[in-house]
């Protein structure tokens, strides 16, 4: 540029357009710094979504194994609770409870035989103190 001013001189004109042409050459400039900028933060902003996509895919997954889970769990707590005879919701330790009003303690309902063996049984097999106790109650 020092040679275009210097060629210039005290040209006006000259000066004019120079002035023209350095400002047009300062904007094409700051266009290509602002593209640059936005093109950096797009590709920043992608990584980012991707990032997040993800996370989401993976949050997913952990929601469905803890669904799953709690299905099971939900599955183990009634047959236990039938096993004893007691209310599938609460086991009579909820007044609100829908089902028994908080009066469905162990012993209250018929017992599942078949969860019966497969939960309890177990129990007075391994456990001898639990026979006895139970010797004790009923006698």
């Amino acid at each position: 540029m020092e040679t275009l001013t210097q060629i210039a001189g005290e040209d006006q004109k000259l000066k004019q357009l120079l002035s023209i042409y350095q400002a047009h050459q300062a904007s094409q400039e700051n266009k290509t710094s602002d593209h640059e900028e936005l093109s950096a933060k797009y590709k920043r902003l992608v990584g980012v979504l991707k990032k997040y996509k993800e996370d989401a895919k993976s949050m997913e997954t952990k929601i469905t194994e803890i669904e799953t889970q709690f299905s099971r769990l939900e599955q183990i707590t009634e047959e236990l609770a039938s096993a004893v005879g007691a209310c599938p919701n609460c086991w009579g330790q909820a007044w609100s409870c829908q089902f028994c009003h908080g009066k469905g303690k162990p012993g209250t309902y018929d017992v599942d035989r078949e969860n019966f063996e497969q939960y309890i049984v177990p129990l007075f097999k391994k456990q001898a103190w639990a026979i006895e106790m139970v010797q004790k109650v009923t006698h």
